[in-house]
């Protein structure tokens, strides 16, 4: 039953950052596409204005996703015992979803900027991720021990539930 209370609160965060990320990006194609809003410019012309609003409202998306991932990790923690420190892997999970998101959010505001320096964006994003992507493969692999008995006793538990092959009963007499 606790497991259960766990898993609807996990859902219910999931669904308050999913309705907030929707909402914020409908607020962005909204701007994004009223006649006034398309003929603006910002920082001397460089940047169209609904491209830095947009930019400025990925910030946001990107702010609730993190929110949800540090109200989340516990719970990870408690519903998946068997992955010590789930609940940072799941972090680290949703922070290679922000940088994904990012990486293409911000580009538009960027890039205008330093039109010779396209490199160092992409480069930042890169080692971004390498060590998004290698603190959670070190995590997992540190639980590895952990996830290693869990699969064993899991398949020690299904040989053992289903129907047993004849021969092989205690009962039954060996030939």
């Amino acid at each position: 039953m606790e497991e259960e209370k766990g898993w609807d609160a996990l859902l219910a965060l999931a669904f308050k950052a999913g309705i907030t990320a929707v909402v914020v990006l409908g607020m962005g194609v909204f701007i994004g596409g009223l006649p006034f809003a398309r003929e603006l410019s910002a920082f001397g012309g460089r940047i169209a204005a609904p491209d830095f609003i947009n930019s400025v409202l990925s910030l946001a998306v990107i702010a609730a996703l993190a929110e949800f991932a540090l109200a989340a990790s516990p719970l990870f923690d408690r519903l998946l015992p068997v992955l010590p420190r789930a609940g940072r892997v799941a972090s680290l999970l949703t922070a290679q979803l922000c940088l994904l998101y990012a990486y293409h959010a911000l580009q538009p505001s960027v890039y205008p900027f330093m039109p010779e320096l396209e490199w160092a964006y992409q480069s930042v994003f890169l080692g971004a991720t390498l060590f998004v992507l290698a603190r959670a493969g070190l995590l997992v692999h540190a639980a590895g021990g952990g996830l290693g008995e869990a699969a064993v006793a899991l398949l020690k538990k299904a040989a053992g539930a289903g129907p047993r092959a004849p021969g092989l009963d205690e009962r039954e007499k060996r030939p």
